[in-house]
């Protein structure tokens, strides 16, 4: 009974993240973005907060044609109506270093899904029960909190990082290196904002 259990929730996960990998096409029509990323530099940040309808959306792009870097960051609510808030993001700011920065935090070299490297996120130790000794497996699974879809391409490399509540997992997994490396992406694009996504 309890294998059941265990089944029926991590299905239950497994499909509300699968929907909501689905969901940032939705966004991008609410927005009024294309469905892939035409540029050859260009990034796209998806952040869905827990179990509200507050979705963020944070895009970065060069145009190869008019040589001009572009970064947007949208505030999406979905509802009836959808409502769609443009945060302006100050001119001064370098989209072309935040690229760079972009480039040197590894963010190309991360597994595209968090299941790849799952098994770090167990925790696991010998007890003796009785005359036997056994291994103890305790699962941790963070359901609620900040989802993030990242679209991501440089010339020829595409890639698509699903993550489910990186930071909460990092502060129960602090050796984790993708988790590091995935939260000093996030904090990268936050420094660049001035505020969190």
């Amino acid at each position: 009974m309890k294998t059941t259990k265990y089944l029926a929730i991590l299905l239950f996960v497994v499909a509300i993240h699968g929907l909501y990998a689905q969901e940032y096409k939705k966004l991008d029509a609410i927005i009024g973005l294309s469905d892939t990323l035409k540029n050859n530099s260009e990034l796209r940040i998806y952040k869905k907060v827990g179990i509200t309808n507050y979705n963020a959306v944070f895009t970065l792009s060069y145009n190869d044609t008019t040589k001009i870097w572009t970064a947007n960051l949208y505030e999406v609510y979905l509802g009836k109506p959808n409502r769609v808030v443009k945060i302006n993001i100050d001119p001064s700011k370098s989209s072309e270093l935040l690229w760079l920065k972009i480039l040197v935090s590894n963010i190309q070299e991360l597994p595209e899904k968090m299941s790849s490297f799952e098994y770090k996120l167990n925790k696991k130790t010998i007890v003796k029960e009785g005359d036997e000794y056994q291994i103890r497996v305790v699962i941790t699974d963070i359901v609620d909190g900040d989802f993030y879809e990242v679209r991501y391409k440089s010339n020829k490399i595409n890639k698509e990082y699903s993550y489910s509540n990186p930071d909460s997992y990092l502060k129960e997994f602090p050796d984790v290196d993708e988790l590091k490396t995935f939260m000093d992406f996030i904090k990268t694009i936050e420094e660049f904002l001035g505020r969190k996504l």
